[in-house]
């Protein structure tokens, strides 16, 4: 089975998927669950007291050829260590899906008796071996029975409940959901909530302003028509945590229709889905 795999990090893309870059294998479906387990007093097995993910290590056999082949390698080496340098992770995608990691290494193997082929092994290493698939979810402001005011660049992809604001979210997964959620202006204390847990940030948003939450990094921002970039961590509402994941199935949000909402859905799994 043929995935579409490419790699892309802050110096550029490098598709592994077709000419002069051809994968040979892989090892992404390797899921491993490492664990923390106590001997039970009897000494007759263990008591598992945990789950975790460890740093993985991944290789992706290559084939690389073509009359600019050393542009290539070499064009391959700058975006790998690049990101090395700035120590930020670039993104493998495997179709759809991708994973922070790094590029650290590459084994060059045998050259073509041409001279104009060589093979090329890479080890990929992510601090957090899990593959991450986004849905974009669009909440626009609204006025009694209709929706006004914002339009974001996707339809909202689900089906709306008959009380004034209240929308419904399904999450077709196994576990919670971590989310980017970002508040747009113009708001004051911009508040919403789904299910149980409040969401809201203590603060003002200008037209064309807005809070942006994201749940993995733990980082609460607002981005100002300029483009400013400010901390507004301490901003958040105290009371409930604004990086309370969204859980799986299906759930209610509400908010008072003043503002827009935009909910970036990042699904994670231990290996790509097999299509």
């Amino acid at each position: 089975m043929r995935f579409s795999v490419k790699y892309i990090g802050a110096g550029g893309t490098v598709d592994m998927s077709s000419a002069p870059i051809l994968y040979q294998d892989h090892d992404f479906m390797k899921r491993e669950t490492a664990y923390n387990s106590t001997p039970l007093v009897s000494g007759l097995g263990s008591k598992l007291t945990r789950f975790f993910k460890e740093a993985k290590e991944y290789k992706i056999p290559l084939s690389v050829w073509g009359e600019d082949m050393h542009a290539t390698l070499n064009g391959m080496t700058d975006v790998f260590e690049r990101d090395i340098f700035l120590q930020t992770p670039g993104k493998l995608f495997v179709n759809e899906e991708y994973m922070h990691c790094y590029i650290i290494s590459s084994n060059v193997g045998d050259w073509t008796l041409a001279g104009n082929g060589v093979s090329v092994e890479l080890t990929v290493l992510a601090e957090k071996p899990l593959w991450i698939k986004e849905e974009l979810l669009s909440f626009g402001t609204f006025t009694a029975g209709s929706a006004s005011g914002f339009i974001l660049p996707t339809a909202i992809p689900f089906g709306l409940t008959s009380s004034a604001g209240a929308r419904q979210i399904i999450i077709e997964h196994y576990a919670s959901v971590l989310a980017e959620i970002c508040l747009f202006g113009p708001s004051v204390n911009p508040s919403f909530s789904i299910g149980t847990n409040i969401y809201q940030i203590n603060g003002t948003l200008l037209a064309g302003e807005r809070f942006a939450i994201n749940q993995i990094n733990k980082t609460v921002v607002k981005v100002t028509n300029s483009g400013e970039v400010i901390n507004c961590f301490n901003l958040r509402s105290k009371t409930y945590s604004v990086f309370e994941p969204i859980p799986a199935g299906e759930n209610i949000l509400t908010y008072s229709g003043e503002f827009a909402i935009s909910i970036n859905l990042f699904y994670e799994r231990g290996e790509p889905k097999w299509s």
